[in-house]
């Protein structure tokens, strides 16, 4: 079992009780499989093969820098997003950002929070036919 290192309870129980339910069925059913973790890191990480997420506990903060391609608001929407995110490496088995990912990545996430996808891999993105939240 892969050890979590950095693990911050109170931001993983924010993640599962806030961000969780905003995320489809599919996602919430997932979950039950896969050990899911907020951790006081730069980046979130999805293992497929341990069947492991973590998400950065900045996830929460009221604003942040998304990749460095410009500020957003944080909190339990994009928390949402970040998970499904990761969830979908998961489900896709692979640490890419190719089409099976992207099709785990649009049944994981809800319409309304798939723009996300398109700040941080916005070519990948396009070619799924996910667009820019409005």
């Amino acid at each position: 079992m892969e050890r979590v290192l950095r693990i911050n309870n109170e931001a993983t129980e924010r993640l599962l009780s806030e961000a969780l339910p905003l995320l489809t069925a599919s996602a919430r059913e997932l979950v039950n499989t896969v050990r899911v973790n907020a951790t006081n890191h730069q980046r979130g990480r999805a293992n497929w093969r341990a069947r492991l997420v973590r998400v950065p506990a900045w996830v929460f903060k009221d604003r942040v820098n998304f990749c460095g391609k410009g500020w957003i608001d944080g909190g339990p929407t994009f928390a949402a997003y970040y998970l499904a995110h990761e969830l979908a490496h998961i489900k896709a088995a692979s640490d890419t950002h190719g089409p099976h990912f992207m099709a785990a990545f649009k049944e994981l996430c809800p319409f309304d929070l798939q723009g996300y996808e398109s700040i941080y891999k916005p070519k990948s993105a396009a070619a799924a036919g996910i667009v820019p939240n409005t």
